[in-house]
């Protein structure tokens, strides 16, 4: 009976929380679909004899310049995430 009147009194307590529901117009967080894909780096072939040239070659002339051009488009969509991230935060819609 004692851990039953216990339980009850802790309840009634959780009752009186601080936690509020507000209601607030939604807020449009201009959020960029591209920053919702995934982000793909790699994937880029390169294969060849260690020893030869060429395949050094290969990897200044077709892998790197493929690998930038991927982290650029991640960038892009980072930055979308960034902005839209920012515009929750100005409208007290998240909080940091």
């Amino acid at each position: 009976m004692k851990y039953l009147i216990a339980v009850v009194l802790l309840l009634a307590g959780c009752a009186h929380g601080t936690m509020k529901a507000v209601d607030r117009e939604p807020v449009d967080a201009h959020c960029d679909k591209m920053c919702f894909d995934e982000c793909k780096v790699g994937g880029i072939p390169w294969e060849g004899d260690p020893l030869d040239p060429k395949t050094w070659d290969a990897l200044t002339e077709v892998v790197l310049p493929g690998l930038k051009d991927q982290i650029k488009e991640c960038n892009t969509q980072r930055r979308a995430c960034v902005k839209c991230l920012n515009n929750l935060e100005e409208h007290k819609a998240i909080n940091k």
